[in-house]
């Protein structure tokens, strides 16, 4: 299966390159072979040279896309689901660039897309998920965001905005030609919601959410505010 592995940034200078080193060395041990997409919103401290230092080091396919100005993540994964599908990648993995996504969870995402699902979540809150190290606010956020989207929606995942997921090649093609109301953190419970709807099948595996390394959350109240607006809106619209 040809699996893409997408990173978006924003100033990971200090994570980006030991991530790529650990996700190249869990597929190769696992036998998965990748490439790595970074999209990265024209970071400052110099996140895309060092994506490009790692692309020369490891002689890999390691694409980068460097935008003009920091335009978030629901952008960035349109853009990485457009970009799977036109190189004909079987199964596209999303992760965060922090270290709080474990590369080691990637062959399970994988092996659960190759058995026939189409969108497979890696989830705090299922049977045998959990969380490393939250400050209780983040918690509280994280849970409460959840309970808000199953209570709207009726989604039946209990992690629906985890965004540590893998997406099969049927998901890739629907998704490629959708069009999205969500342009931030809301894109990942939309995307959920609208193959649920449209009869594809949804997973959910436990994984333990670890503990960034280096940098900072964006997360802001802007944020939350526009997701929870975002995700009523969807329930008026779809």
């Amino acid at each position: 299966m040809k699996t893409l592995i997408f990173l978006p940034t924003y100033n990971e200078i200090n994570n980006v390159f030991p991530l790529i080193d650990e996700i190249l060395k869990t597929s190769r041990r696992s036998g998965i072979e990748v490439d790595i997409l970074v999209i990265d919103d024209n970071s400052p401290d110099g996140t895309a040279e060092a994506v490009r230092n790692a692309s020369i080091v490891y002689n890999k396919n390691i694409y980068l896309i460097v935008r003009p100005r920091k335009m978030g993540l629901g952008t960035a994964l349109k853009q990485a689901i457009t970009f799977s599908y036109e190189h004909d990648y079987d199964i596209m993995v999303l992760m965060d660039a922090d270290f709080q996504h474990p590369p080691e969870t990637i062959p399970l995402l994988v092996n659960n897309v190759v058995e026939g699902y189409d969108l497979v979540i890696a989830s705090r809150y299922v049977l045998g998920g959990g969380v490393e190290e939250l400050s209780f606010v983040r918690r509280i956020i994280s849970r409460g965001a959840n309970y808000y989207v199953k209570m709207i929606l009726d989604l039946p995942i209990k992690d629906s905005t985890s965004g540590f997921r893998a997406f099969g090649k049927r998901a890739l093609a629907y998704l490629s030609s959708e069009y999205f109301l969500s342009r931030g953190y809301a894109l990942q419970v939309e995307i959920a919601y609208k193959l649920w709807k449209k009869g594809f099948k949804l997973k959910e595996i436990p994984f333990l959410f670890g503990v960034r390394r280096s940098g900072s959350s964006k997360l802001d109240f802007k944020i939350i505010i526009e997701f929870f607006f975002n995700v009523y809106r969807l329930k008026q619209t779809i």
